[in-house]
Parts: C-alpha cells; structure tokens; sequence
C-alpha cells in the first residue's frame, strides 16, 4: 500500500483543496471502492505522491473486482448478505481512507487548507458506478437495465 510517512510541514499553495475521509465514503457507498480510489488518487495527486496515486488505483480496482466475484456467489434470495458486503466496501474504504490520508488532511486543515466539495464526490461516485455498471453489461456478467424487468412482468394485468 501506498506510504502514510507525510512531511511535518506542507505548504498549501501546492496542494489545492483535499477531499476529506468521509468524501472518500461517500464516492464508495455511490460508485465502488474505485469510485472512493479515484478521490484517494486525486488526494494523492494533490499531496504530490504521484506512485502512491496509482498503487491506490491498482489496489481498490483489485478490491472492486474482488467484492463483484464475491457478490456473484451470493444467492438471489439472500439480500441482506448483499447489503452487508456493500457496507463491508464502505468500511473498508473509511478504514484505508483515514490511516493513509488522515493526518494528512489534518495537517492540511490545520495550515489553512480546504477541503474540496462534495458535489464533486457525488459525480465521481455517480460517473464511476454507470462506468461499472455498463462495463459488466458490455461484457455479459449482467443484464442490461430494464430487462429484468421486461421479462418479470406478466401480459395479464388480472
């Protein structure tokens, strides 16, 4: 995993806006792990940590990947496994969140730094779950949106 070791001091000027751990948790609970990676990247990206960006990359699409093999063994009937596997995501993510960029936005905080907004994390979340959602459609691991539907329904009304 990428290096939590941060400088004493951090100049503001070169960062911009961090987004904070609970934006992280949000891009998770919206899109994937990924979608939560992306907003860790772009705090590593911002942090000047370009290798510690990537490797955060790799390892939360290995952790979304791994959470859709996990949720393909699941059974139809057992929805509440599946909501508790979506939660085990968001927890994880909060858990990596806080102990790889906790002190850092900390620090940034304390030296006068912002944090970014939220409206962002609501679109990476959102972009990042249609991107998931189509990619496994494209390749035939799920049926596209509607057709459960379509072929669930009965002619008869009565």
């Amino acid at each position: 995993m990428p290096p939590t070791d941060l400088p004493r001091r951090m100049t503001s000027n070169s960062q911009g806006q961090l987004y904070s751990v609970w934006a992280v948790v949000l891009a998770t609970f919206l899109g994937s792990p990924l979608a939560g990676g992306v907003v860790m990247s772009i705090n590593c990206r911002r942090l000047t940590q370009p290798n510690a960006a990537r490797d955060i990359l790799l390892w939360t699409a290995i952790l979304t990947v791994g959470s859709l093999l996990l949720g393909a063994l699941i059974p139809q009937e057992m929805r509440l496994v599946e909501a508790m596997l979506v939660g085990l995501q968001v927890f994880v993510m909060y858990f990596l969140a806080a102990r790889l960029q906790g002190r850092a936005i900390a620090l940034h905080l304390e030296q006068g730094g912002e944090i970014a907004s939220y409206w962002s994390v609501v679109v990476i979340g959102i972009v990042c779950g249609i991107i998931l959602l189509w990619t496994l459609v494209a390749l035939g691991l799920m049926p596209a949106p509607g057709t459960l539907l379509e072929s669930n329904s009965s002619p008869d009304l009565l």
